[in-house]
């Protein structure tokens, strides 16, 4: 069963422009997206968060765009 899902994967043809080390699938965790950023902003502040039309933006630069974007809607 979950070969077939994984060819099923591979069969999206979004996947043939990923990176080699991007794998077509991940463990998404049970929590919100917030959570998320915050947990891996602790855990790893200076890893990559993103990538954007070739500017990387670190996970605390990522927690802190968001923090400050949240404070302009208070």
């Amino acid at each position: 069963m979950a070969e077939d899902v994984c060819s099923e994967v591979m069969k999206r043809p979004w996947t043939s422009s990923y990176d080699r080390h991007v794998p077509p699938t991940v463990d998404v965790p049970d929590m919100y997206l917030q959570d998320f950023v915050r947990e891996s902003a602790r855990r790893h502040p200076h890893a990559p968060a993103l990538t954007y039309f070739g500017r990387t933006i670190t996970y605390s630069e990522l927690e802190e765009l968001i923090e400050r974007a949240a404070g302009g809607l208070e």
